[in-house]
């Protein structure tokens, strides 16, 4: 899995830390991440030090720091992504920072908007089954299972996000009114 948008399949390793600016840690293994070939061809067009979170020493993981924003227009309903990081986190300003940075040139925001959209009308014809038949208590409890199963895997994936923002909203009808199957 790429550690960068954890979206793909990782066939590379990442150098982390510039090796023209640190040659020892080029055949480092603590320097060596897990890719996918999209990540790392933008990464390397990216110059700097530190500009992303390192999956080893960043310590955020523990966090919730990726969330979706659901809204509703007159042209439908449309997904955005945000990064938020706790202010109880120590350096939380810097994380965040890198976070969007790493989040927006890597244009992960894009790809998980385009999931969202996809995975929103994949799942809604079951979605709305489900609360046909088992009302709005019971849809909220099974969503809220769906989304502590995916923050198990990860607290900051598509999914886990997808899943917080659904049960978070306050009118399912209003979410369903924009839907049909």
């Amino acid at each position: 899995m790429c550690t960068f948008p954890l979206h793909t399949s990782a066939l590379l390793f990442c150098i982390t830390q510039p090796k023209d600016i640190y040659p020892v840690l080029s055949v480092s293994t603590l320097n060596l991440i897990p890719s996918c070939g999209s990540c790392n061809t933008l990464k390397k067009t990216l110059s700097g030090e530190n500009l992303f979170i390192h999956p080893y020493f960043d310590e955020i993981s523990d966090y919730e720091w990726l969330f979706m924003k659901i809204t509703f227009n007159d042209h439908g309903i449309s997904f955005d992504f945000e990064v938020k990081v706790p202010s109880y986190v120590e350096n939380h300003q810097l994380y965040e920072e890198k976070l969007k940075f790493q989040m927006s040139e890597l244009k992960i925001f894009n790809i998980y908007i385009g999931k969202a959209n996809v995975f929103h009308h994949s799942n809604i014809g079951a979605f709305i089954l489900m609360m046909d038949s088992l009302g709005e208590l019971k849809f909220r409890e099974i969503i809220k299972k769906y989304y502590d199963d995916a923050a198990k895997m990860n607290k900051n994936s598509f999914e886990a996000a997808f899943y917080r923002a659904i049960y978070g909203l306050k009118d399912y009808k209003l979410y369903f009114s924009y839907n049909s199957y």
